[in-house]
């Protein structure tokens, strides 16, 4: 088991992202006030092998490039690192679940109140409309935020 990270990380990662002007030192990628690129603090002695913090033993990299470096998603590994689960796949199942409750609210009100009762439909039609602007808007962002 790895120890915990310093109490100073986050302070610490920034200054090492200051030091490397916010680029990653494989890629180039630049992040921070100069891109979007996700940055992280590598270890070049790794801490499980006796690595330490100093700054001397850490540089910028992408986060594609750190994960290359790991040959894992090291996402989990660095609580300070953005997270960004979202995939296409994920933005386009929710879109799709946007569209069939949308579109069954709209075109098929009957089914609503026939499956549930005249009383339960009238609260049912109007959840399915909000689910439906909810799973889309959801479906939208994470379609855009992983592109």
């Amino acid at each position: 088991m790895t120890r915990p990270l310093p109490d100073n990380w986050d302070e610490l990662r920034r200054k090492v992202y200051s030091r490397d002007n916010y680029t990653c030192k494989n890629c180039g990628g630049k992040g921070g006030p100069h891109g979007n690129t996700e940055l992280h603090a590598h270890h070049i002695t790794p801490r499980s092998k006796g690595g330490s913090d100093d700054m001397n033993n850490l540089v910028t990299l992408c986060d594609k490039c750190h994960n290359k470096q790991h040959a894992h998603d090291i996402k989990g590994s660095d609580p300070t690192a953005k997270s960004n689960n979202s995939s296409p796949k994920t933005g386009l199942i929710a879109i799709s679940i946007s569209i069939l409750c949308g579109a069954t609210a709209l075109l098929f009100p009957n089914l609503i109140f026939n499956i549930f009762g005249s009383i339960l439909g009238f609260i049912m039609f109007p959840i399915a409309i909000i689910v439906s602007f909810i799973t889309g808007v959801y479906g939208v962002t994470a379609l855009l935020t992983s592109l």
